[in-house]
């Protein structure tokens, strides 16, 4: 009888077992354990790329210049298929970085105390698209929780879908889409960002054509949202108690704000 395969047989993977780590070819990679670096944590120059954390956490020194996995795209094509998954990131510059990106997602990872953005998906060149960021912790990062932004042309970034996160504890908004198009932001738990300027919202929308639904925010400061009449949301729930049945409070695409 044919022998059973591995897991390595099945898949074969390239262990990452120090930082800083350059991925130039496509495949699977997993980190060994927890991970420190001086420097960059995970850098990816490849399309075709899954990074599994395998539940360990990489770390940092909060260093603004240095990010935990950071996608990095040329000026000419975009990345394409890159998955982040199952693990840490903490105290680097940005936590999660995305840029020009065509197709991927970051999933259940938990990321929290880096000096920037928690997770963000930038456009600064060609094209970023259709990655999926979906049932992380992200929290107490120094800028925003999770963010979508564009340099340049924003109808080049587009079709993200932002869902089933928790995000709290963040220097200035919780989950902000500024200048995209058609991304959805939906069932998102959106806590208190830490207050002290106009710019902390819980939920943030910037001529963006994109759509805001069925998100819970509660307890910040500055507001629920500032989301523009470019963009399309649920109506804001903000009964306390029992919701009525006036049409809108029970909403089916409703978000909450208490």
């Amino acid at each position: 009888m044919p022998s059973m395969k591995t897991l390595q047989q099945v898949e074969p993977r390239t262990p990452i077992e120090a930082l800083p780590y350059d991925i130039v070819q496509p495949g699977s990679y997993y980190v060994t354990g927890p991970l420190f670096s001086t420097n960059h944590g995970i850098r990816i120059f490849s399309g075709d790329v899954t990074v599994d954390l395998m539940g360990h956490t990489i770390t940092g020194v909060n260093n603004a210049n240095f990010h935990g996995i950071h996608a990095v795209a040329n000026d000419v094509t975009s990345l394409r298929n890159i998955v982040i998954r199952n693990g840490g990131v903490a105290e680097f510059g940005n936590g999660v970085y995305l840029q020009n990106v065509a197709g991927g997602s970051v999933r259940d990872m938990t990321v929290s105390q880096n000096a920037g953005v928690g997770i963000s998906i930038q456009r600064t060149a060609f094209i970023s698209r259709s990655v999926i960021v979906e049932n992380n912790a992200v929290t107490e990062n120094g800028g925003s929780g999770i963010s979508v932004s564009t340099i340049g042309d924003a109808t080049a970034n587009h079709s993200h879908i932002i869902r089933n996160n928790a995000v709290s504890g963040n220097g200035v908004n919780g989950i902000i889409v500024a200048f995209a198009r058609g991304v959805l932001v939906d069932g998102n738990v959106v806590g208190p960002q830490v207050a002290g300027t106009n710019d902390t919202f819980g939920l943030r929308g910037l001529t963006s054509q994109s759509t805001f639904i069925r998100n819970v925010e509660y307890g910040n400061s500055n507001g629920y949202s500032f989301v523009s009449t470019a963009d399309t949301r649920g109506p804001t729930v903000t009964t306390s108690g029992q919701l009525s049945t006036n049409g809108v409070d029970v909403h089916p695409w409703a978000n909450f704000s208490r």
